[in-house]
């Protein structure tokens, strides 16, 4: 366990996993598609990065993943929140704002580094999209890592992230 716990903050994802990646801006409120995945696999690692001068209206854009085709997506949140921070704002300037085993949010230079390494499976297909939050961004790198899935679909279940503002609770 220790070896495990040694880990955080570290790349999680299998070595032989596939890899589709690349760069793209957003738009102020539209959504934009970062990957289209087919098939029967399982996401190990789904990763961004930006420039750090962005990083503070960043925190506000929606990652919204959808399966195998659903009506809703099954991860609708802000990005910021679904990488465990609140915001991506770092007093302290601080390597890694979040440092866990299955997330990770650290700082470079130039660059903020947005990693999750949930596994998350899926079988037919998967959708993964970034919607604006009011402000455009350039020079978003993503990056998704895939292994094909070997479990029996009855022992697996599919990764859910929402949220919603409730600015005035009952």
């Amino acid at each position: 366990m220790l070896d495990l716990f040694l880990k955080a903050g570290t790349d999680l994802s299998p070595k032989d996993a596939s890899e589709k990646s690349g760069r793209l801006n957003i738009p102020e409120t539209s959504p934009v598609t970062v990957a289209n995945l087919s098939g029967k696999a399982t996401i190990r690692s789904l990763t961004f990065s930006i420039p750090r001068d962005e990083a503070l209206d960043f925190k506000n854009v929606r990652l919204r993943v959808t399966w195998d085709g659903r009506k809703a997506a099954s991860i609708d949140a802000p990005i910021a929140l679904f990488y465990g921070a609140g915001t991506l704002y770092n007093r302290d300037n601080r390597e890694y704002l979040v440092k866990a085993l299955p997330m990770n949010i650290r700082f470079s230079k130039e660059r903020v580094y947005l990693a999750c390494y949930f596994p998350m499976p899926f079988f037919r297909s998967a959708k993964i999209e970034l919607v604006g939050s009011g402000a455009a961004f350039r020079d978003v790198e993503w990056a998704v890592r895939t292994v094909p899935m070997e479990d029996a679909p009855n022992r697996l279940a599919y990764f859910h992230a929402t949220y919603a503002d409730t600015p005035k609770p009952m």
